[in-house]
């Protein structure tokens, strides 16, 4: 049986013109509970490179979603070994 390990970019901002004081955080959803690291900026260019680091890791975008009317999330999966 196939094995997943999830994750997902909290707080991506959708204001444009002015930075969040919320900066973006990558959750790891684990049998312990979520382990929280945080993006150190706001910026867009930030979270895409973040994308990338994760898509290098193996990572795979599996959905998103809004958990308010500023902020996106977007959730992650890859095969465990």
């Amino acid at each position: 049986m196939q094995k997943w390990e999830y994750c997902a970019i909290v707080n991506i901002s959708t204001n444009n013109e002015k930075l969040s004081t919320y900066y973006p955080g990558i959750w790891h959803f684990t049998d312990l509970g979520i382990q929280v690291s945080r993006i150190h900026s706001p910026e867009a260019d930030e979270v895409a490179k973040t994308i990338a680091q994760l898509g290098e890791q193996g990572w795979e975008m599996v959905g998103a979603g809004n958990t308010s009317n500023s902020f996106h999330t977007l959730y992650f999966k890859r095969s465990l070994p």
